[in-house]
């Protein structure tokens, strides 16, 4: 049962990167930066996270950061990387403190 927890937490960080990754490479250039309303800042990301494999995953990960991110791809990148760094240390945090519970068992 404890593989299968480890398992799936390794599953879960390696598609958040790969979300991460693929925002980064996939965001449209052509996305209008004339308007800074945050109704634009919203737009510019749901257009982006629409070109990713978990496109509402990626919206609401990073819906909370538009004010941050504006319409700029690099910012979106960082904070794409940033958040996908953070869910990341938390499972770790969590496998590891799991891994403590008594009765739990290495493989």
């Amino acid at each position: 049962m404890a593989a299968k927890i480890v398992s799936s937490l390794s599953s879960f960080n390696g598609v958040a990167f790969l979300l991460a990754l693929l925002l980064c490479i996939s965001t449209n250039a052509q996305i209008s930066m004339a308007d800074s309303t945050s109704k634009t800042y919203k737009n510019y990301l749901q257009k982006a996270c629409n070109s990713t494999t978990y496109p509402q995953l990626c919206f609401n990960s990073l819906s909370s950061y538009t004010s941050t991110i504006k319409t700029n791809d690099l910012k979106l990148c960082n904070t794409a990387l940033t958040v996908t760094l953070k869910a990341a240390s938390n499972t770790s945090s969590l496998v590891k403190a799991s891994s403590k519970q008594k009765g739990f068992k290495q493989e």
